[in-house]
């Protein structure tokens, strides 16, 4: 990734997710919602999306998935396909073509049980949000402003809850605010930073001290077996951890 959008380098990361959004996941997923998608091809997807909003952040591979995504705020790979296959749902079944309408209706008796069907996959995303059904869509579709805050309620919802019952079981996450974290609203320590270099170089301090993966000269002596030293480089006669580090 060029200078300017590689966390330190450049950029606030919630703008560099922003012009990510406009630019590449549009690209990216062009007409993604129709495709009969398997599991290996959702796989290198979604590598890609995490390594993408690891590198906005100047976090190291090591980071938990959840903290990835609810520090910046952002939907997977697979949440964007899935709003756009809900968008695509809306326009097919509240159109006035009652050729469209009669092709829906004879997809939904043949195709149901079919897998690789737009339809059957369409209603499994349906199921998982808690949104109306097909059916229901189709004798009632509410307006399209309507359907689409009902969408991204949904959506963000779903993943903040996913990602809050993942994180809870992370002891590196111990420092991180949980009810700082949700989809669609990015954490105060990318907002209260200006776009400068300096600025997004302490913020990726910050985020590694919340997500436990700055690498103390404790940890150091850890990993190596006791071959490197765990003292303060800048005092020299305590061992550096996270109070020692902050604090002292």
């Amino acid at each position: 990734m060029n200078t300017g959008l590689h966390g330190t380098n450049g950029l606030n990361p919630q703008t560099s997710y922003k012009i990510y959004q406009s630019y590449v996941i549009s690209r990216l997923l062009f007409d993604m919602e129709i495709l009969p998608l398997n599991q290996k091809q959702m796989d290198i997807l979604s590598r890609f999306h995490k390594k993408t909003l690891r590198n906005f952040q100047s976090m190291p591979a090591r980071t938990a998935t959840g903290a990835v995504y609810l520090i910046l705020g952002a939907l997977t790979i697979e949440a964007e396909i899935h709003k756009r296959q809900l968008s695509f749902l809306y326009n097919i079944v509240s159109c006035d073509n009652s050729t469209i309408l009669d092709l829906v209706d004879r997809q939904l008796i043949m195709n149901m049980d079919n897998q690789q069907s737009f339809f059957c996959k369409v209603a499994g995303t349906l199921a998982m949000y808690d949104l109306p059904s097909i059916d229901s869509l189709k004798q009632q579709p509410p307006s399209k402003l309507k359907w689409k805050s009902s969408v991204k309620m949904a959506l963000q919802k779903y993943w903040t809850n996913f990602f809050l019952e993942e994180i809870e079981s992370k002891t590196t996450l111990v420092h991180l605010d949980r009810t700082l974290l949700k989809i669609g609203s990015v954490h105060p320590v990318w907002t209260s930073l200006s776009s400068t270099i300096s600025d997004v170089k302490k913020g990726a301090v910050k985020i590694r001290l919340l997500t436990g993966t700055y690498l103390f000269e404790s940890n150091k002596y850890k990993f190596s077996g006791g071959k490197e030293s765990s003292l303060c480089r800048l005092c020299g006669t305590s061992n550096e951890d996270i109070t020692h580090f902050l604090l002292l």
